[in-house]
């Protein structure tokens, strides 16, 4: 298979990594995949159909039509998908049309659908958020609140090795640190796992191509007045052009080196962690600032990273925010600093309240699914 099939071998390697859908497993268990129509998650669901217990029907055409497999599977995975769209009320016509393929999709693989929709703009000024961001969130609270209600035990989206080469770009444009290089996690949050991750786009175009799978085109992925956009269409060209060909793959693996190197790190500095704590609770974590502020300052800066990273599930800082944050160490109290992700910090005399900032909850409504 990996031959012939470089996606599937890679995408089954990741599942093996993680453990997903393991043949026998018991219950058998459900994957919400994230679907938005385009080449990316439609590759990751077809070849999760074909993984996870599923296998093409050579007699129909184009390989979409799927039939359950008889008896006892005989593969290394078992389990079943649940596809998930949401529908940001935006771009019209487009937009519909994007939920209505998922719809159509999901019919032809026969896994069971949600299709649900927001009004992004709304919910930006709800929540105080840029429009891309508050569209993220509401995204991601909405997998999660599909993935309870129908009992998945992962979250699949669909990033790629080019996703992960411009997150690593966008983050040195901005200033960041070991946790911002060291890119997107195959799963994060303990449930929500990136199949194609080291896969790259031009691997998934040849994929989707001689399986003769149809997608849909985001035209908004087009709009230059969006840096990401900006970073995929030009800079990534001009740096595989002028500098290295293969410049995808090498900053896939550096991202890969700094995740390891950052792991073992956090390793060697559990103890500091452990002296500074002072207490934990959901969405807050409370540090003795005489402790916090003994430590050497590259020590403190892998302090802080953690705590953001362990209350926003990512990067929630660049280095010139964080680095705001520090030199608070040495400024009277109180003080408090709010940065990306929704994260505060308050200095006072003795403590450091680090506090990711409740938002409202995003309204949802499901249109669609079974």
């Amino acid at each position: 298979m990996s031959r012939n099939e470089p996606v599937l071998a890679a995408v089954g390697s990741t599942l093996s990594e993680l453990g997903l859908c393991p043949a026998g497993a018991t219950p058998i268990q459900t994957v919400l995949v994230a679907v938005s129509g385009g080449p990316d998650s439609i590759c990751l669901v077809d070849a999760l159909s074909r993984l996870v217990g599923w296998r093409p029907d050579d007699q129909r055409a184009g390989g979409r039509a799927m039939i359950k497999q008889s008896g006892k599977r005989s593969g290394r995975f078992a389990g079943q998908l649940h596809l998930a769209h949401l529908h940001h009320g935006l771009r019209g016509a487009a937009a519909d049309e994007d939920a209505e393929f998922v719809q159509a999709q999901a019919r032809d693989y026969g896994w069971p659908a949600t299709i649900g929709r927001i009004n992004a703009k709304r919910e930006a000024v709800r929540l105080n958020l840029s429009l891309q961001a508050a569209a993220r969130e509401c995204r991601y609270r909405f997998l999660k609140e599909t993935a309870e209600r129908v009992g998945a035990a992962w979250i699949a989206v669909a990033h790629t090795a080019n996703d992960q080469a411009e997150t690593l770009l966008l983050r040195l444009l901005r200033g960041s640190g070991p946790d911002g290089l060291a890119g997107m996690p195959l799963v994060r949050e303990g449930r929500i796992v990136r199949p194609l991750l080291r896969v790259t786009r031009e691997a998934v175009i040849d994929y989707l191509t001689r399986h003769e799978l149809p997608f849909r085109q985001d035209r908004s992925n087009e709009d230059r007045h969006y840096t990401r956009n900006r970073v995929r269409a030009e800079l990534l060209p001009l740096l595989a052009r002028d500098y290295n060909p293969a410049i995808v793959s090498r900053l896939a693996a550096t991202a890969r080196l700094m995740a390891e190197e950052r792991q073992l790190v956090e390793e060697l500095l559990a103890g500091n962690w452990r002296e500074g704590l002072l207490a934990a609770e959901p969405g807050r974590l409370i540090f003795d600032r005489g402790v916090i502020g003994r430590l050497p300052a590259a020590v403190q800066r892998w302090w802080l990273r953690r705590a953001l990273r362990v209350l926003a599930g990512g990067p929630a800082g660049t280095t010139k925010a964080c680095d705001e944050v520090l030199r608070g160490l040495d400024r009277p109290a109180p003080r408090t600093v709010t940065l990306r992700g929704g994260v505060t910090v308050k200095m006072t005399e003795t403590m450091i309240d680090v506090k990711r900032v409740n938002r409202p909850s995003v309204r949802t409504a499901r249109v669609g699914g079974k």
